[in-house]
């Protein structure tokens, strides 16, 4: 039993109000989590990298494989995670049942990632666009496009990204070198 203890008088009916008013409310639902299996509750890349099943999702896709796409060798997975690591845009479904997570590299606006994403949770691609830093670092965009089996589905959506990337920076005035991917690379799993 719930005791309430008003002031006298005109105070009371105050009281019953707000406790009439409590005792209506509907209770609070809960919140739907972002997590691979109900990838359409994920707003962003920023809440897709912290996702329980993600990094499951992103080992299905990559190999131990190393690159040399942001200055230094390193695993094709922490490349990954780090373009995805900065500004992210809106998850934007780009075909039915398939959303794009894209970002750009925390302190660069020029580097930027994307993951396509099924609705099961299933990557189906994810582009990276960098400069090649095999021996220097070239001037111009290298798009990579990591897929787990050749599909030339997943690949035009990233090459599509790619362009849209390019209009962006044209429009935000960037330089023309800044403006055009030179290279593309599909790289598919290696079991």
């Amino acid at each position: 039993m719930i005791r309430l203890a008003c002031p006298p008088q005109a105070w009371r009916l105050r009281c019953v109000a707000i406790l009439a008013g409590l005792l209506a409310a509907p209770m609070a639902q809960a919140v739907p989590r972002c997590e691979m299996a109900a990838i359409a509750h994920c707003a962003n890349a920023s809440q897709l990298l912290r996702a329980p099943g993600f990094e499951e999702a992103l080992g299905r896709v990559l190999d131990g494989r190393q690159v040399t796409w942001l200055a230094r060798q390193r695993g094709v997975g922490d490349v990954v995670r780090e373009v995805l690591s900065g500004a992210p845009d809106d998850a934007t479904q780009v075909a039915h049942g398939l959303l794009r997570f894209s970002a750009v590299r925390a302190g660069s606006a020029t580097e930027r990632g994307a993951i396509f994403v099924s609705g099961d949770g299933t990557i189906a691609a994810i582009g990276v666009l960098h400069f090649n830093c095999a021996k220097r670092c070239d001037k111009t965009y290298s798009l990579s496009i990591l897929v787990n089996h050749d599909d030339a589905r997943p690949v035009a959506l990233v090459r599509a990204w790619g362009a849209e990337q390019m209009a962006l920076n044209r429009e935000r005035g960037f330089e023309e070198d800044l403006a055009v991917i030179a290279r593309v690379e599909v790289l598919t799993r290696q079991d």
